[in-house]
């Protein structure tokens, strides 16, 4: 069996369960609805054949717009309402011989889950302060409960409506919990603990995530005889030129723009919108920077550089290609001498 789609998304989630919720009511509505029209049609009581009949045209009408529109919300909203009426007629009406408010509990149990436990609440406070005035009044069209059924029946109602709401309230917030505590933990696995920029898997999940633009450049950059200074100033220092230069990176990007630690000493930059020319210029730049901060290693100043290679990258699918000519070039910088960013052959 096919697991359902639900998105990735809390929200895409949350707008997937009340959709599929909505197609089970229009499932139930149509079997339940549609018997009870019957039934009461055969049986003469064509006002509430005619009331059932319209109840069950909305929610198939509410249906098929959860089908076609991308958002449902607005309709759960609307067959809330719904069912707010639908439940107050049973319970108010009697139904068939009084047993319309055993119906109404599950209409109003239904309700809740549409609309959520802030709106349900409000519903749910409003359908009993009205119904419980309405069943101790003369009014002519309400079913003649005994007192002792209407106290009951309010009691029933307020124990089981707290009970759905309270299992909604708990249900919102474990997800939140859930939801919060599974984006920690993928901001963990797709950033760097060193630099706090993205890592190789970040960097990948981000580009599947954002479009590019047709014009932009990927960046390969690496620390010049990076192993040399671990060797030498020691593996401290070698950190400290590592959130250095992510530092400069993030500095000198925009925020549509990637920075990411591709691994040890390299990095990686897309940036959308530029050309290879632009991203040559301002690389460039970047080098001069990093080339001339004041790092410090026992009161010597160490001075530091590195190299880049710059290829086009026009769409994410070109990525692979894009990544292995970038990497060709930072090769050939590296021969000519290091200190220097080519992005053409």
């Amino acid at each position: 069996m096919a697991a359902l789609d639900f998105g990735t998304t809390p929200e895409a989630i949350e707008n997937q369960r009340k959709r599929l919720l909505l197609y089970a009511s229009a499932g139930l509505g149509s079997i339940f609805l549609g018997t009870f029209c019957v039934t009461s049609f055969v049986q003469g009581r064509m006002l509430l054949a005619v009331m059932l009949l319209a109840f069950l045209s909305i929610v198939l009408v509410c249906a098929y717009l959860a089908k076609v529109l991308k958002q449902v919300q607005p309709v759960c909203l609307v067959l809330g309402l719904v069912l707010f009426f639908l439940s107050s007629y049973l319970l108010l009406s009697g139904g068939a011989d009084g047993t319309g408010a055993y119906w109404s509990y599950a209409v109003t149990m239904l309700m809740v889950l549409l609309v959520g436990p802030k709106i349900g609440l409000v519903y749910m406070t409003l359908y009993l302060v009205i119904n419980s005035i309405a069943l101790y009044s003369t009014l002519p069209l309400v079913y003649a409960y005994s007192d002792i059924s209407i106290s009951r029946i309010i009691a029933t109602s307020i124990t089981l409506y707290t009970l759905i709401l309270a299992s909604e309230w708990i249900r919102v917030a474990s997800y939140s919990a859930i939801s919060t505590t599974s984006e920690s933990h993928r901001e963990q696995a797709n950033t760097d603990p060193l630099t706090h920029i993205l890592n190789r898997l970040g960097v990948q999940t981000r580009l599947k995530s954002r479009p590019l633009d047709p014009a932009s450049a990927l960046v390969i950059i690496d620390i010049d005889n990076f192993k040399e200074i671990n060797d030498k100033q020691g593996h401290d220092f070698g950190d400290r030129v590592l959130v250095k230069l992510a530092s400069l990176l993030k500095q000198h990007t925009k925020g549509g723009d990637i920075v990411g630690r591709w691994g040890g000493e390299e990095f990686l930059v897309i940036l959308n919108d530029t050309s290879t020319t632009s991203a040559a210029e301002l690389i460039s730049k970047i080098k001069e920077h990093f080339q001339q901060e004041a790092l410090f290693h026992e009161g010597k100043h160490i001075p530091i550089t590195f190299s880049a290679g710059i290829a086009a990258l026009d769409h994410a699918e070109a990525f692979e290609t894009a990544t292995k000519q970038a990497d060709l070039r930072l090769y050939k910088a590296k021969e000519q001498g290091r200190n220097r960013v080519i992005a053409a052959d």
